[in-house]
């Protein structure tokens, strides 16, 4: 059974066991917004029986995080600014702890760049596998944002707490190949090859108990509950920051380099 509506923000496919959800704002960089989180979170409702589920991205790029012009365009009015940040991030949490849940194989196709809190999709994954297309970059202290998405609620446990600061600090970009060799991803391969690579990583597990698997998964992120604090607390942080001059003129200048805010000349 297929379902891939052109305009549902994301694709579904069932095949057999095999559950495809394909992020789909391709003309936006597959940037999360509450009504694509929510057709995430419904789509995994809806195929509980999925024993195999592939996240990956329609066009060039996986996902670039929550969309800065989105927070932005909402900035000169500062309640509608928390109300929206309130729910793009309370969404993506609840699709996180709703992912990691899964009695499945959870594998990440990281058809292209992920940024921003979208990294979380693929650190709630069991397998990722990468294009040689893909870099990571985190963008907050460039526009003033607090971490999301699991930077720091699951990113220490896969590369490690030193250089989760560090790399968050330094705002630096990863590509496919440093990625793997930091532990984020499992195997790099050309971006023709990524399919064939997932059909055979599919084929490969195809045996294993989704139990185990499951239990595996949630013991190893300290639980479902300490995920879930550990995510409200990147939610709390992310409404204060958001909060302030200084990060509604850092997207400004994010956005419009070298050109002054509205109503100064």
């Amino acid at each position: 059974m297929t379902i891939a509506l052109v305009d549902n923000p994301v694709q579904t496919r069932l095949d057999g066991d095999c559950l495809t959800l394909t992020l789909n704002r391709p003309h936006r960089g597959n940037a999360l917004t509450p009504e694509l989180l929510g057709s995430l979170c419904q789509a995994l409702d809806t195929y509980r029986q999925a024993r195999t589920i592939v996240l990956t991205g329609s066009g060039t790029a996986f996902s670039c995080g929550g969309d800065i012009r989105e927070f932005y365009d909402r900035s000169h009015n500062r309640a509608g600014l928390l109300g929206f940040a309130r729910d793009i991030v309370g969404t993506l949490n609840e699709s996180l702890l709703r992912i990691v849940d899964q009695n499945a194989l959870l594998v990440c196709a990281l058809n292209g760049p992920v940024t921003g809190g979208s990294i979380g999709l693929m650190l709630a994954c069991d397998h990722v596998i990468a294009s040689e297309t893909a870099f990571a970059q985190p963008y907050y202290a460039r526009v003033g944002f607090a971490p999301d998405g699991g930077w720091t609620a699951m990113m220490p446990d896969r590369a490690g707490t030193g250089f989760t600061r560090n790399w968050l600090s330094m705002d630096k970009r990863l590509d496919a190949g440093e990625m793997a060799r930091r532990g984020l991803v499992d195997e790099v391969c050309e971006s023709r090859q990524l399919n064939d690579r997932l059909a055979r990583l599919i084929t490969q597990c195809e045996p294993l108990d989704r139990a185990s698997i499951r239990a595996g998964r949630l013991l190893s992120l300290g639980g479902a509950d300490r995920l879930a604090r550990a995510l409200d607390a990147e939610r709390l942080a992310f409404l204060e920051l958001i909060d302030r001059d200084e990060t509604v003129q850092r997207m400004h200048d994010f956005l419009y380099p070298q050109t002054p805010p509205k109503g100064e000349s």
